[in-house]
């Protein structure tokens, strides 16, 4: 379920989406924060450790653009972007965090933009529950019962 979308304006002339694809509406209602850093990588098969630099704050790779914690919901208003991208091999990671900073959802696609993906096509970035995070901390019913309550301030 491709839930949220984030332009990203490259040097060259196209533009890529970033689509995070959430497990469900449900594991979006839990999420406060999002947060997509883009690694430069030399080999395919890095995205486990990146997420977990990122997850643990110890990041020592070399990060080519990072959107910083944000709402969640700046993602789809498009008020999340970046200027510009290179054409590399590149770890795009995303890590949905509740309101004490704890990661509840992770992901992560690694490609080459210009060549994998179409022209102006989207990067597909799946999102996966916290394997302990998000059953400890996703309990009761979320806050909000939509999407479009929880983006448009409708929610306690």
């Amino acid at each position: 379920m491709g839930l949220l979308a984030l332009w990203l304006g490259a040097c060259a002339p196209a533009d890529f989406e970033i689509d995070a694809n959430f497990p469900s509406e449900e594991t979006f209602l839990w999420t406060e924060f999002g947060r997509i850093v883009v690694f430069e990588i030399a080999e395919p098969g890095q995205c486990p450790g990146l997420i977990n630099e990122v997850e643990t704050g110890s990041v020592s790779s070399t990060v080519i653009l990072d959107t910083g914690q944000a709402p969640i919901c700046e993602f789809p208003a498009g008020r999340i972007g970046f200027d510009e991208i290179p054409d590399e091999l590149l770890a795009f990671v995303f890590i949905g965090s509740n309101e004490a900073n704890l990661p509840l959802l992770h992901g992560c696609r690694e490609l080459r933009p210009y060549r994998d993906t179409a022209d102006g096509g989207t990067i597909q970035v799946r999102l996966t529950p916290h394997p302990v995070n998000y059953a400890a901390h996703a309990i009761g019913t979320p806050d909000c019962s939509s999407i479009m309550a929880k983006c448009g301030g409708g929610c306690p």
